[in-house]
């Protein structure tokens, strides 16, 4: 407990980890806002306007770059402590890495889960509340058509985005190099990776891409992951869990 709290408070005061929290949440949370405030009124009286199932989709989509936000968050708490040279009197009060490290983890994955759970059910409420207000017809709170599984799916995706950047950045340990590999893995690297497999006529490449089959944690309708929503979430996790393992094993080792 003194480790994450330790932790909590090195995480805290760096303003850009809050900066990047907040941008993460305010971006979501303000295309829900947008989405009910400026859909044609006259979708809404004829009863074409958005479903619950279309709301959360959109919260979903918009997600994606507030988990990137977050997974660079645990970048920035890992590396900057290497450049700034504030991990050695961690390290020196409490010798054991692991439980340096894991504290950061667990913490970190804390932060990512609450981020993504009021993120995700926040947004939702808005768009759903504005829309609800302005007449839309077709609404229901919490519809059995995925809402509940992508409010549910968003926070596990938090996580399992934050553990890949403090496992990138564990390893890596310099800012510039491990945010650069954290964002463009999921935008760049695994979309051209699934064009060349493609090229090669690999059937349904998307199911060897780690992050893309992972998206289906915060789709409503997830059929067109051939991993599935659990799937999807359990390969992505397997990997990142790899990952830390990894770094952690090699930076009980290595010099800081």
């Amino acid at each position: 407990m003194n480790l994450i709290r330790s932790e909590w408070i090195k995480l805290r005061t760096l303003r850009l980890n809050v900066v990047l929290i907040v941008v993460a949440f305010v971006f979501v949370f303000g295309i829900l806002t947008l989405v009910g405030l400026f859909v044609p009124s006259s979708e809404l009286e004829d009863g074409f306007g958005p479903r619950s199932g279309d709301i959360v989709t959109i919260v979903g989509v918009a997600g994606v770059l507030g988990g990137l936000l977050v997974s660079v968050v645990s970048v920035l708490s890992v590396t900057s402590e290497f450049g700034h040279g504030t991990i050695r009197p961690t390290l020196a009060a409490t010798p054991n890495r692991v439980k340096v490290f894991g504290a950061k983890a667990l913490l970190l994955a804390m932060i990512a889960g609450a981020v993504g759970l009021v993120t995700g059910l926040a947004s939702y409420l808005v768009g759903f509340v504005l829309l609800s207000a302005r007449g839309a017809e077709e609404l229901e709170l919490f519809d059995d058509d995925g809402t509940v599984a992508v409010l549910v799916g968003m926070p596990i995706f938090y996580v399992i985005l934050a553990m890949f950047g403090y496992g990138l950045g564990l390893l890596i340990r310099s800012s510039p190099a491990a945010v650069a590999v954290t964002i463009l893995w999921p935008i760049i690297i695994e979309n051209v990776l699934q064009v060349a497999l493609s090229i090669a006529r690999i059937d349904d490449p998307i199911r060897f891409m780690p992050y893309l089959s992972s998206v289906a944690l915060v789709v409503a309708e997830p059929e067109g992951y051939s991993n599935g929503r659990i799937g999807g979430g359990l390969y992505f996790g397997a990997v990142v869990i790899a990952l830390v393992v990894v770094a952690i094993g090699i930076n009980t080792k290595r010099d800081v």
